[in-house]
């Protein structure tokens, strides 16, 4: 880029950082940000939100919390964005009590949470098998006018069938739908799945 008179800008360094972090070239993310700060390019929102986001869906967290701190050291206000990405790479592996520490910090830094976070903290409880903390985040949506969606319901459904109770699903398809919400392809499936498991299981 230099030795063709180009002098790259935050969002030129932004998107090679997004590239090599889906490629997991982490020493070369780590490079680029050092000739970033080399130029006197000071990272922004969208550059800390970009690694955090990298470094989450790779289960690299120190790195993602290490940027977090790095961002408020700055003087940076996280953003909700931010903080659902992190959510969201715990939810993945399952990880809740690291989701709801990130959630809590998320409260903390006075941002008001999103559908999009506390659906991902729903599947962190339920990949951790955690079916009651999963409802109780039902129960703070309803608390805290935020309406359920159809992702709501359908990660509610798929976290009692990991835990097998499969008779508690129709009831929370049934919620679903009086609640207004349409049903879509995967919530059926999920009903189907736990119709036949009962099923199966009064055959025995």
């Amino acid at each position: 880029m230099m030795e063709g008179g180009y002098s790259p800008c935050n969002t030129t360094f932004n998107i090679m950082i997004n590239s090599f972090g889906d490629q997991e070239r982490w020493d070369d993310v780590k490079n680029l940000l050092a000739n970033m700060q080399s130029l006197g390019l000071v990272p922004n929102s969208v550059t800390y939100t970009t690694l955090i986001d990298i470094y989450g869906k790779s289960g690299r967290f120190n790195d993602a919390i290490e940027c977090l701190d790095d961002m408020k050291a700055a003087g940076l206000k996280p953003s909700s964005t931010m903080y659902n990405a992190l959510i969201n790479a715990y939810a993945q592996r399952g990880l809740s009590e690291q989701a709801v520490s990130a959630f809590r910090a998320m409260r903390v830094d006075g941002l008001k949470p999103s559908l999009l976070a506390l659906n991902s903290l729903i599947n962190a409880f339920g990949e951790d098998r955690k079916d009651a903390e999963a409802f109780t985040v039902l129960q703070y949506m309803k608390e805290n006018d935020l309406k359920p969606d159809v992702v709501t319901y359908t990660t509610l459904m798929k976290a009692l069938i990991r835990v097998e109770k499969f008779d508690k699903v129709p009831s929370v398809y049934e919620e679903m739908i009086l609640s207004g919400c349409t049903p879509d392809r995967k919530a059926r499936a999920m009903l189907r799945s736990a119709l036949k498991y009962m099923k199966q299981t009064l055959e025995l």
